[in-house]
């Protein structure tokens, strides 16, 4: 219910809430989900920023805080249904679907982004054994921003870079199924930056068969890969 949601994220009287992220755990009736808070006559939901963690049992109706609202994140679910990839501004952690085995602080990296804070994008590999995500680096607070792209293993074995970018924002980057190439945007140098165009780097071996969400998130414009990552289209 819209009070539950309130209550789980401690809105004022004055705020607005939502819910921008929803997501089923496979092969369960469980859903996942977040919440924001936000002025409706102030910014409304375009500076609105995603807190806490939370899951609720479509059958039996019991919820469950597997992180609280004092926490900035983004989430994405493994393919199997075990493990949930946690996005802040500053670090990625791992949290089993259950809520137990929490990892923090997996990959940390430069928080950048204002007014608000910008979120790294990431996908799982389709065996769920590693996250695929921008590794933010530095930049100006609209565009222009350096970030990694990297191989995160679940396990808790070291990273891998499989890519730089510079002079973009992870917001465009989409990843190519077989896990080989990202396309992202790219600005110019100038002052301020301008578009230059879409590019498409390579992932160095490659990060394996990506499990590619079904719908992009909009915001900025890119590439949208063929299922068998050799062609594109613009968008």
């Amino acid at each position: 219910s819209a009070e539950t949601l309130r209550d789980l994220l401690g809105a004022a009287e004055r705020d607005s809430s939502n819910s921008p992220e929803m997501a089923w755990i496979p092969r369960t009736h469980r859903l996942l989900y977040n919440g924001w808070t936000y002025l409706v006559m102030a910014e409304g939901e375009s500076h609105a920023i995603p807190r806490g963690l939370y899951s609720v049992d479509a059958d039996e109706g019991t919820r469950q805080v597997l992180v609280g609202a004092e926490s900035n994140l983004r989430f994405v679910v493994s393919p199997d249904g075990r493990q949930v990839a946690l996005l802040s501004p500053a670090a990625l952690a791992f949290v089993d679907a259950d809520g137990s085995n929490l990892r923090p602080d997996v990959l940390t990296y430069s928080q950048v982004g204002v007014p608000g804070p910008l979120f790294p994008v990431g996908v799982w590999t389709e065996d769920s054994q590693a996250f695929v995500m921008t590794k933010p680096l530095e930049g100006n607070p609209a565009a222009d921003i350096d970030f990694a792209i990297s191989r995160v293993p679940a396990d808790g074995s070291a990273p891998d870079q499989l890519a730089s970018v510079s002079r973009s924002h992870p917001g465009s980057v989409t990843f190519s199924p077989d896990g080989r190439s990202a396309a992202y945007i790219q600005y110019t140098d100038e002052v301020p930056p301008e578009i230059a165009g879409w590019f498409i780097t390579p992932l160095g071996e490659g990060a394996g068969p990506l499990a590619i969400p079904r719908e992009l998130e909009p915001g900025y414009p890119s590439l949208h890969w063929s299922p068998d990552g050799k062609a594109f289209t613009g968008a």
